[in-house]
């Protein structure tokens, strides 16, 4: 049975994807030392065979996917997104929550770069303003990583270009998903990008199974909440509210997530990090308010 998507069922959809969220970057942290492509990859197959029964019939008979164009656009997107959460955990294995759960969610921020290289759109005085007050905040981010703690500049650096990849993962999918439905969009995605982060994690001898129970259980979990409730709420609730709300409602992760792995994993922010973040979530919301039909894609 589909449920009619009223604003009221809209913004109770968006407010459990944007919580689940808040639960990705620290029990990312939790798999640790589990290599980030093994924690990628089954993330992603878990998700993908829940989401199986639903959408394997859908994408068989999709007009979009029996054509090349809107098969290589799904290819791109789930090859994008596939770096995106290597990226993005590889950066957690190198810097704490905060900094790396604020950068990887600057992803509106390469999007408007890629968009002006790709299609020629100049950002507004107001977006310019948005964008200078996001960089200031990552320099802060940054230059504490890389003057008091050695590799977490470089985890800063993969954070930075995991939102480079999910803005190509999103540009990706603006170009098919109007055409192919969430959920065997969704599916064939996440199977690309499982499948990519598979062959990586072989070629590169990194373990695929042998892991803890506690391992297992955190994979298990990242796969229900931020990779289905998560994502699939999202895409849910744009049937009401906009995009850019969707964005800025987002922006609430990198709060949530620091709060959760400071309880969790005792990881307390520090200053500069605390006010770098704080910088950037405000321009990034400055960004968006001037850009209403930009949206991020969630990070988690």
């Amino acid at each position: 049975m589909r449920i009619p998507a009223g604003p009221r069922t809209a913004a109770l959809a968006l407010a459990v994807a944007v919580l689940t969220s808040f639960t990705s970057g620290p029990m990312i942290t939790a798999t640790a030392p589990t290599p980030p492509a093994a924690v990628a990859a089954w993330r992603l197959w878990l998700a993908a065979a829940a989401l199986a029964p639903f959408g394997l019939g859908a994408a068989a008979r999709s007009p979009t996917l029996g054509r090349w164009p809107g098969r290589l656009w799904t290819v791109g997107a789930g090859m994008a997104l596939a770096a995106h959460f290597y990226l993005w955990i590889g950066a957690l294995r190198l810097t704490t929550i905060a900094p790396a759960v604020t950068l990887v969610n600057a992803a509106p921020l390469p999007l408007l770069a890629l968009e002006a290289i790709l299609f020629g759109r100049r950002p507004s005085p107001g977006q310019w303003v948005g964008v200078a007050v996001s960089l200031g905040g990552m320099v802060l981010l940054g230059g504490g990583d890389w003057s008091l703690r050695g590799t977490a500049g470089l985890g800063d650096a993969l954070a930075l270009g995991g939102a480079v990849a999910s803005a190509a993962y999103l540009l990706a999918g603006r170009a098919v998903r109007p055409s192919l439905g969430a959920v065997p969009y969704n599916l064939c995605v996440f199977t690309v990008a499982a499948t990519a982060l598979t062959g990586l994690a072989m070629a590169s001898g990194a373990p695929l199974g042998g892991f803890p129970t506690r391992v297992w259980i955190l994979l298990g979990a990242l796969a229900l909440l931020p990779t289905l409730l998560g994502h699939a709420l999202a895409n849910y609730s744009l049937a009401q509210i906009p995009p850019a709300s969707v964005s800025l409602a987002y922006l609430l992760e990198p709060l949530g997530a620091a709060a959760i792995g400071f309880v969790w994993l005792h990881q307390a922010p520090t200053l500069a990090e605390a006010v770098g973040g704080l910088a950037t979530l405000a321009g990034l919301a400055m960004y968006l308010r001037v850009a209403p039909g930009t949206a991020a894609a969630p990070a988690g």
